[in-house]
């Protein structure tokens, strides 16, 4: 109980102290009253209790103390005013060169070492308008290729003897069932795919590494990063076909 009524009293304290309001106050009213301050801890020896009880009711009598506290506290306010005044202005002088002397000062000085932020904004934003409109290309680019490949099988199926329809052979067949059974064989062919048609150089990886093993891709090139770009073999190329007569039929 004691204990709980200490720590709360001393959190009400620091609370006050560390108030801005009245932490000024106290700060003033020390000031103001420092005769007070000083004298309780340098009474004259000849000084009797009586005679230093008297010195300091002068200072807590009720016609004296709050005219006191009253203009202890302008004097907070005016502190205060004051000192965000001062405070906003030295921050309006930092600002100031930091945002605008500053740079013309390199821009004058050293144009390559820096860029204005509203050229910046102007670079990044056409930044992200050719990002986007790369994208879009790529995508309309990659369902052209699909389609084109399709309307290719589709003709190479017209093209071809009625009687050698369907004459693929059984072991072939399966071989590729097998490999779009498995979810992911099939996703990592169709990503392999998706990176050779586009071009990209890309890091070794489990998937690259597995596409390798079954003999569907080949490294090409190095970008001297580590990265290779890749093609479809003639496995590959083949899986390929089949998935797509696979996706023909269904529709």
């Amino acid at each position: 109980m004691i204990k709980d009524l200490l720590v709360s009293f001393t959190e009400n304290i620091k609370t006050k102290t560390t108030n801005p309001f009245f932490g000024t106050l106290i700060l003033v009213w020390i000031f103001d009253n420092w005769r007070l301050i000083y004298s309780f801890f340098n009474f004259a020896p000849t000084m009797n209790l009586e005679s230093r009880r008297e010195f300091i009711s002068q200072y807590l009598d009720p016609q004296n103390f709050l005219p006191n506290l009253l203009q202890c506290i302008g004097i907070t306010v005016i502190v205060l005013i004051g000192s965000y005044l001062l405070l906003n202005f030295s921050r309006l002088i930092v600002n100031f060169f930091e945002k605008v002397i500053t740079p013309l000062v390199y821009k004058w000085t050293d144009k390559s070492s820096i860029v204005l932020k509203r050229d910046y904004e102007i670079l990044f934003t056409e930044k992200v308008r050719f990002e986007k409109k790369y994208e879009q290309e790529r995508e309309t680019r990659l369902k052209l290729q699909d389609e084109y490949e399709k309307l290719e099988i589709k003709l190479r199926a017209k093209e071809q003897p009625k009687s050698n329809t369907g004459k693929q052979p059984e072991r072939k067949m399966s071989k590729y069932s097998d490999l779009i059974k498995d979810p992911k064989i099939l996703d990592g062919f169709n990503k392999m795919t998706d990176i050779v048609l586009n071009k990209r150089h890309v890091t070794d990886s489990e998937m690259t590494a597995l596409m390798l093993r079954l003999n569907l891709v080949e490294k090409v090139t190095n970008d001297f990063r580590g990265d290779y770009s890749y093609r479809l073999t003639a496995e590959g190329q083949k899986l390929r076909e089949y998935i797509l007569e696979k996706e023909i039929s269904k529709k």
